[in-house]
């Protein structure tokens, strides 16, 4: 949560994309654990839309959390942006 936080602290405009590592099976694992982390102690100025991009040429879903700082980009405005980007990622 550290790097999230110093990552909004120097770049309060920028979105911060996190992928959960899929290679060993543990993407979801790790997506579960990177919630609950987030939940108790990321800063209350950052929000987070999770979502699934999926690759169905190679059988996988990837689990995606886009992390923003709500101070300088609204939810409303970002969540299209957002759901558009998953689309151009999955197949």
């Amino acid at each position: 949560m550290k790097v999230l936080k110093d990552f909004s602290d120097t770049h309060p405009d920028c979105v911060l994309l996190y992928i959960c590592d899929s290679l060993d099976n543990q993407a979801r694992a790790r997506n579960i654990l990177f919630n609950r982390w987030f939940r108790e102690v990321a800063p209350p100025h950052l929000l987070k839309f999770n979502r699934k991009i999926i690759d169905t040429d190679l059988d996988m879903v990837y689990y995606a959390a886009f992390v923003f700082n709500k101070l300088y980009i609204a939810e409303n405005v970002l969540e299209p942006y957002v759901d558009l980007e998953v689309q151009n990622l999955s197949k």
